[in-house]
């Protein structure tokens, strides 16, 4: 049970922020402007999220919901859905609503054992309403991990061509296809900006690097990542791809990488989880600090702004924020430690991510 309690720190729970919805949509006339929605960063039962509010349906169905920048579907679970992971969440239920459309395509999520058919209602998110949205109904849900997680479904922000933004400035209810997102450090909340970045959370000038494939994900090219002092570890050699992950906390590398770090870091590995790394909590204050390269941009991390520290009755432990997967090789995803530390933006028009100092 530590064990699964472990994996799933570095995710988050938290109850949704409150948002209010409303059944009409907004003027689509052009005085358009950004939408912020305002999330909550909660830890219970040793699970963090950033989650926040929307709605599905007339009348509204209420949803916590995380933001996923690396699939640009958005996913509820149906009232049709009997499995575990469905049953313990608010479950969408399209007989009532009055602005339900069938469309039926069957959908799987890439790697999360959930899967359903498309429909389409309206969608309410931050007192705005997105008319005739289509999102994926799920109807099957065998992720064990996600039945650890407390979020009722996800909205989608990955990149593309006909998502949640393309139907958002359409309407009218957003100036343009960019948003951004400022994840507040320990313990404060989070805001999702859509239609605009939102200057006041972050300093000093934007960042842009530009996106390097027209997949859902924002990819883009790190010139390198090293732990300063340490050039023999090799971990961005000749740069690598960089995936914006708002859905986990961790930076995800491959299980080789993964070890040469902890091996760096003076790490343990943690029995029957490969890829995760105890590490010592009295060195923390003595460990290399990260140093990331984007776009010409030098970014830096502290020891203890890349590391967790978690608490499970009433014993301290520390584990490596950089977790190692079997899937991956050189490519690296940057999950939410990173953006705790640097707002990031989005801008689907320009195909392009930011990045800035937070506040």
């Amino acid at each position: 049970m530590l064990r699964l309690l472990l994996l799933c720190a570095c995710l988050g729970a938290l109850e949704a922020a409150a948002v209010e919805v409303h059944e009409t949509s907004k003027s689509t006339g052009g005085n358009s402007s950004p939408i912020s929605l305002l999330l909550e960063n909660s830890k219970a039962n040793g699970i963090q999220m950033f989650i926040g509010n929307v709605a599905v349906g007339t009348p509204p169905q209420v949803m916590s919901a995380v933001f996923d920048t690396q699939h640009a579907l958005s996913y509820f679970p149906s009232i049709k859905c009997e499995d575990p992971g469905c049953k313990m969440r608010k479950r969408y239920d399209s007989s009532i609503s009055s602005t339900y459309k069938e469309d039926g395509t069957p959908f799987t999520l890439p790697g999360q054992n959930i899967s359903g058919f498309l429909s389409t209602d309206s969608l309410h998110v931050a007192g705005n309403t997105v008319a005739s949205q289509t999102f994926g109904e799920g109807t099957s849900d065998n992720n064990t991990f996600d039945q650890m997680t407390r979020n009722d479904g996800t909205l989608g922000l990955g990149f593309g061509n006909d998502t949640l933004l393309t139907s958002m400035v359409n309407q009218g209810l957003i100036p343009e296809q960019v948003f951004g997102l400022w994840l507040g450090r320990d313990p404060q909340g989070g805001e999702l900006s859509l239609g605009a970045v939102n200057k006041d959370l972050y300093s000093g000038e934007m960042t842009w690097a530009n996106i390097v494939n027209s997949a859902a994900s924002w990819t883009v090219m790190a010139d390198s990542i090293a732990l300063d002092g340490h050039p023999e570890a090799a971990l961005c050699p000749d740069g690598c791809s960089v995936i914006m992950a708002s859905t986990t906390p961790y930076f995800m590398v491959s299980l080789e990488r993964a070890k040469a770090i902890s091996d760096i870091l003076g790490g343990t590995a943690v029995p029957n989880t490969p890829g995760f790394y105890f590490l010592d909590c009295a060195t923390l204050s003595g460990l290399p600090t990260m140093q990331i390269k984007i776009g010409g941009r030098m970014m830096e991390m502290t020891p203890q702004q890349y590391t967790f520290v978690l608490t499970f009755g009433g014993q301290q432990l520390c584990a490596s924020g950089f977790f190692g997967l079997p899937a991956l090789t050189d490519q690296w995803l940057f999950g939410t430690l990173f953006m705790q530390q640097f707002y990031t933006a989005y801008d689907v028009e320009n195909g392009r991510v930011g990045f800035a100092d937070s506040v």
